[in-house]
């Protein structure tokens, strides 16, 4: 029996104590996370109980889960028992008591004996709680299972039901959608009554609903959030969890685990309508399809649709495809008959409406048959004897009639069936094209929600988006793409071992790949993607090394032997090349651990773990010069560069440098270490050898071949874990040791060979590093590490990029000889391959160690101030093989409180200030750079109290800002643009200009804004007093230069304090914005005029103009953005979808583009011409958001001290996503990703697999 029957175990809901399981179940909104899984251990002390909550008298705990307790309770004054849930709101998550509240206004509405009742809802000590009806009794899906087989069993489960669904119907009537009903989510009390209960995810249905369900469908997945967030982890799903009580793995069935909605539930799948599989509204519709899921369940012992896994049943669902009816079953047929309608998968289809349902199910055909044949029977009977003696008489004579009416009839029926079955074809036909394009929205629909949380597999999610076959109009796939690029993909996975993959090398050609397996291969990879060629050895290969010039390539076997192979043409066909037969180099007596060739190609050197490095000349490979160690085992061998010298490591704690040419000469050792050495390498630039080892250190000797003695180490240098390899940069000024510590350190030498000062770390906080290389321009290095990662770090300073997609270690990592690939091996058996261009790749710019609040951009200048006190300058390059940022910040420290930056349009100057201290400072850009961070240009004191806001004109002439208490200064800055020149001292810092002041009301409300329109030529001020200033240009210039003052231009109009001032591009209009949700738009060049006035039904978080200043976008704390045409000022468009208010909104430099961060977390971009938006979330609550790179990305920032740089390309129309997303990878789906994942059967899996690997074959 499959896991969805009623003899199955039922796990979505936990049985609880005292108080009934059903009534607890019915909880499980408010007492679990949000999907489902108590959270016991989430940290909340609930040790003390309350005694009483409010005015009810708490009795016992009945149960508890992470986000509360449920308690048994008495009401004193209304004399009665009642249930009280106790929520712990401020742990729980941010959208909690919003749902809790819905939930029991919901439930509060509701007046009928067939749902549980709710008496109120309150605050207890900041924590929410509602009263309700104390129900004792088990759940109707226990109840169902609890009835004995008999052959009325279906009558009595049908009456049971019918209750149910009058408690539906009755939610139904008072516009309440249940959008989550199931058996768990009805109990059957002590008093025999059905009560509906979990009203947790309840709403009203949305107004479109009574549409058509032809235009439900094809607007499904387009209005609200819902449309945007659907996540389906199909992983989580199918997961085993441990039981805390006696340790045993409990299977969790997928088709019982609800969906969330960032944070809320919208259904368990096992019972979910066709329309919520596909993001469609939903309405009371929704809820009959859900409860006849149930009742066909409940009567027939499995669920109606077949389906083991989400992705299955949803295509079973969408499609309509039913399971045939259980061939011992008394339900009768007419039953089934009512049930089958109401699953249809239109809902136009199924019956109007919840009572008309029960009144189908309530009317027993086969019982009013019985009832008229009891009746007529006896009136029959009667009539008999007086119609018997005529009927006889003119029997005969009707005859003949209707003999001829017969043949009549027969000719006009034949006729009918002819057209009938020509319809019933059509029909059949037009039937089996809509299943097809069904079957076509569900596959897209799975990818998309498969794709949705692969963020450690972001190729997987890539060749799943890929897949998709109608990518325009699948809801969600245009965000899910988008996110998926911010990951660097890996362009191919290189598979066919079937052990770890331990080493891999790249020719110096750049046609082939090797790497080495234990399980007992060597492959040839052509890196134009054609089939491997396998190098069979009869024992684990522990490495693979190309000759210089690429044309041989010896591997070091666990057999003792290493093999040197003919390194063939790249296939041209889909048949691999055939492997070469090797030349085989026997005399080592065990396993050996890396064979390398020299640098002129003619010799081989091995290293064993005999305690032996011998040389093998090719020219003569029957014997060898042997070079022992002792007892120990030698871990690596390699040439000198110029091929005279070998160095050795070995597990005597030494390193031991033989002469090539003189191999009776004794060896000159190289000690210091106090435990095994893994790994030595030569410099020949400068004649040093690194070694590393498990002692925590890498050590740098000095080579003289004229020396006789134990060589002591020129330079130590220290990890705090064992040291795994070392490697020299490009140009030998460099070496990278990598270590168990989770760092990578890169020390740099000078000419001479010292060390010019402390290393640069490379913290990855990831895990143990195992590999290291240089891109071949020395810009950038490459580590593999334990957990299956790949990290790439900027020499020049920036965030490393992170490479997803190994499932564990990652022991070697190689760049290509032109540095366009990136190869990993790991030992989860793959290579993986990566095109190094990563400029559409994210970033996650780090370095504040406080929540980031302002940003400013101009050009190619980044700039983040931080409640730490310190300002970055993030220099941002523009679109090419490197990433976005490569280059470390210019940190400015010294400020403290909230910073406030300004820069100017080039810029050349920037601005900084904070709430603390009476100053401003004035730093030179050139380019993307901070001329002298650790000193600004200027200091200008206010003495006028500490800065508000600042302001730069465009040209950097002048500076304006407001301080805390309301007062407007400017100052001339204009000389500090340029430096001075060379032996000049710098200017005196000029005086502040006090152009006035707007007082405010109260000390709460000390906000005074000042904004200097796009072109210079204004600058206005606006706060507390509810008046704008503004000033021009030329009057600002005479009065810093020691003229006299013009009074402002005032705009009157506002009623109360004004927060936002924002121009418009060409500086001809200026918007304001108020805290009474009133927004102006004023003519500048016409203050008397009457404004524009925009009122908004909340508060207005920010404003700006599109760059043709003839739209306004609005940000409001309703969670709502609003488009504004200032030409045809009507109503606004409404871009709804964020689950919180928004804080900030910003056009793409083109306008095609809007950009809305929330406090949900989520940056929106919606396009201005209309149509779903971009979601892209950042994980932490967002207050900024700013375009950069021309609008080719978008930084946001917010309540972390991370600033997420995302990358958006030149279009995000689904044309070029597609082409995007082909371009970006060339994995296939494995057969069982295709199974997991779209629900195929290992057949079409497996076709399809085949199938796409012949087609980038093709391509290549």
């Amino acid at each position: 029996m499959d896991e969805g029957t009623l003899d199955g175990k039922d796990d979505s809901n936990p049985p609880s104590s005292g108080l009934s399981s059903g009534l607890s179940s019915g909880l499980e909104t408010l007492l679990t996370d949000g999907d489902g899984t108590a959270l016991a251990g989430d940290g909340v002390d609930y040790s003390g109980d309350p005694s009483r909550i409010d005015r009810f008298v708490i009795l016992r705990r009945v149960g508890e889960g992470g986000m509360g307790v449920v308690y048994a309770a008495y009401d004193n004054e209304l004399e009665r028992r009642l249930a009280i849930k106790l929520v712990h709101v401020t742990r729980a998550r941010g959208d909690s008591q919003a749902r809790i509240r819905r939930e029991a206004q919901a439930m509060a509405r509701l007046s009928h004996p067939n749902v549980v009742h709710v008496y109120e809802v309150g605050v207890h000590e900041e924590q929410v709680f509602v009263a309700m009806e104390f129900v004792t009794g088990p759940t109707l899906a226990e109840w169902t299972r609890a009835q004995p087989p008999a052959p009325t069993r279906w009558r009595t489960v049908l009456d049971r039901y019918i209750e149910a669904g009058r408690g539906l119907a009755a939610a139904h009537a008072a516009h309440i959608v249940h959008r989550d009903f199931k058996p768990a989510n009805a109990i059957v009390g002590d008093d025999g009554r059905v009560r509906v209960l979990d009203f947790g995810i309840a709403r009203a249905p949305e107004p479109k609903l009574a549409a058509d369900a032809s235009q439900s469908t094809a607007n499904s997945g387009r209005t609200g959030v819902e449309a945007q967030q659907l996540e389906l982890d199909v992983t989580a799903a199918a997961a085993r969890s441990r039981d805390h009580s006696g340790g045993h793995d409990e299977f969790i069935d997928p088709l019982s685990t609800p969906l969330t909605l960032t944070g809320a539930l919208i259904g368990t799948p096992a019972y979910m309508s066709p329309e919520q599989f596909e993001h469609g509204p939903v309405d009371a519709r929704s809820d009959q399809f859900s409860f006849c899921v149930a009742l066909y369940e409940a009567l027939y012992g499995e669920r109606p649709f077949p389906g083991d896994n989400p992705a299955a049943l949803m295509l079973s669902v969408i499609t309509g495809q039913l399971r045939p009816i259980p061939s011992r079953s008394d339900v009768p047929g007419w039953v089934r008959e009512v049930v089958v309608r109401g699953l249809s998968v239109k809902p136009g289809a199924r019956w109007p409406t919840m009572d008309q349902l029960l009144t189908a199910l309530s009317r027993d055909p086969q019982a009013r048959r019985r009832r008229r044949r009891r009746k007529t029977a006896f009136i029959s009977v009667s009539l008999l004897a007086i119609f018997g003696l005529g009927a006889f008489a003119s029997d005969q004579m009707r005859s003949a009639v209707a003999s001829e009416r017969a043949r009549d009839e027969a000719r006009r029926e034949e006729a009918l069936a002819h057209a009938q079955q020509v319809q019933a074809q059509a029909e059949r036909d037009l039937a089996l094209i809509d299943a097809t394009a069904s079957a076509v929205r569900a596959r897209d629909t799975a990818r998309v929600l498969a794709a949705r949380g692969l963020e450690r597999e972001p190729d997987v999610a890539a060749a799943l988006l890929r897949d998709v076959e109608h990518a325009a109009t699948t809801p969600g796939w245009a965000s899910a793409v988008v996110n998926t690029l911010q990951h660097p993909l890996s362009e191919r996975v290189l598979r066919g071992h079937t052990d770890r993959v331990v080493f891999i090398d790249v020719a110096s050609t750049g046609d082939w790949v090797a790497s080495a397996s234990f399980d007992g291969t060597a492959r040839l990879w052509p890196t134009n993607g054609g089939p491997p060629t396998v190098l069979q050895h009869p024992a684990k290969v522990v490495s693979v090394t190309f000759d210089r010039q690429g044309q041989r390539v010896v591997t070091a076997c666990g057999d003792g032997t290493a093999r040197v192979w003919q390194v063939p043409k790249p296939p041209t066909t889909h048949a691999p090349a055939p492997a070469p037969e090797p030349l085989v180099l026997k005399g080592h007596e065990s396993v050996l651990w890396s064979a390398r060739f020299s640098p002129d190609g003619s010799k081989v050197v091995s290293s064993s773990r005999d305690g032996t490095a011998r040389i093998w000349s090719l020219d003569a490979p029957d014997d060898s010069t042997v070079y022992r160690v002792g007892k120990s085992i030698v871990w690596w061998s390699e040439f000198s560069p110029d091929g005279r010298w070998i160095v050795a490591a070995s597990g005597d704690n030494k390193a031991r440098v033989w002469s090539v040419d003189e191999p009776a000469r004794p060896p000159m050792i190289l000690e210091g270490h106090t435990d095994r050495v893994g790994d030595v390498h030569f410099n020949g630039r400068m004649s040093l050898i690194v070694t590393t080892s498990d002692d925590n250190t890498a050590r740098v000797y000095r080579f003289n071949p004229s020396a006789t003695g134990p060589l002591q180490a020129h330079a130590i240098l220290q990890h705090d874990a064992a040291v795994s390899r070392a490697r020299f940069s490009p140009e030998s000024l460099r070496v990278v040791t990598v270590s168990h510590d989770e760092t990578a350190k890169l020390w740099t030498f000078d000419d001479s060979g010292e060390l010019t000062g402390p290393p640069q770390v490379f913290a990855t906080k990831a895990g143990s590093v195992w590999s290291a290389d240089f891109s071949p321009d020395g810009r950038f290095l490459a580590l593999g590490m334990r957990p299956g990662l790949v990290q790439v770090w900027p020499l020049e300073g920036g965030p490393p990029l992170r490479l997803a997609g190994h499932s564990t270690e990652v022991f070697r990592v190689r760049y290509s000889p032109d540095g366009t690939r990136l190869y990993s091996g790991s030992s989860d058996g793959t290579v993986r391959v990566w095109n190094t261009n990563w400029q559409h790749v994210a970033r996650g710019l780090d370095g504040h160690q406080d929540d980031i609040s302002t940003l400013a951009r101009h050009g190619k200048v980044l700039v983040s101030g931080s409640l730490d006190g310190t300002v970055r300058v993030w220099p941002v390059t523009d679109p090419g093989p490197a990433p976005a940022v490569s280059q470390r910040p210019a940190a400015l420290e010294g400020h403290s409180g909230r910073v406030v930056v300004s820069l100017d349009a080039f810029p050349r100057l920037l601005a900084t200030a904070d709430d603390t201290h009476e100053q401003v400072r004035l730093w030179r850009i050139t380019g993307t750079w901070v001329l002298d961070p650790e000193r600004p240009a200027a200091t200008l004191l206010t003495h006028a109290g500490p800065i508000r806001v600042l302001a730069l004109d465009g040209q950097g002439e002048l500076l304006g800002a407001s301080t805390l208490d309301g007062t407007v200064l400017v100052w001339p800055v204009g000389s500090y643009a340029t430096p001075a020149p060379a032996g000049s001292s710098p200017p005196p810092a000029p005086s502040a200009l006090r152009l006035g002041q707007h007082p405010h009301r109260s000390a709460m409300a000390s906000m005074t804004t000042v904004e200097f329109s796009p072109d210079g030529q204004t600058l206005a001020s606006a706060g507390g007093d509810s008046l704008i200033n503004l000033w021009d240009r030329e009057s600002l210039l005479q009065a810093t230069s020691g003229g006299p003052a013009a009074d402002p231009t005032q705009l009157v109009g506002h009623t109360n304090r004004i927060n936002y001032l924002r121009f418009s591009p060409d500086g001809g209009r200026l918007a304001s914005v108020d805290i009474d949700c009133m927004l102006r738009v004023w003519t500048v060049a016409e203050p008397d005029a009457a404004p524009l006035v925009l009122e908004h039904p909340y508060q207005i978080n920010g404003v700006e103009f599109d760059p043709e200043g003839r739209r306004l976008i609005t940000a409001g704390s309703d969670a709502h953005t609003y488009l504004w045409d200032l030409d045809n000022p009507g109503e606004p468009v409404v871009l709804s979808g964020a689950a919180a208010e928004v804080r900030d909104v910003e056009f793409s430099p083109d306008g095609q583009l809007i950009a809305a961060v929330s406090l949900d977390g989520m940056l929106r971009l919606w396009p201005t011409q209309g149509g779903d938006p971009i979601v892209l979330d950042a994980g932490f609550q967002l207050n900024l958001v700013t375009f950069a790179d021309a609008g080719r990305r978008v930084a946001v920032a917010g309540f972390a001290t991370q600033l997420p740089l995302w990358s958006l390309g030149d279009s995000l129309d689904p044309g070029n996503l597609q082409a995007r997303v082909m371009q970006a990878t060339q994995v296939c789906l494995s057969p069982e990703q295709r199974m997991r994942f779209v629900g195929e059967s290992p057949e079409a899996a497996t076709q399809a697999n085949a199938a796409c690997s012949v087609r980038w074959l093709d391509d290549l």
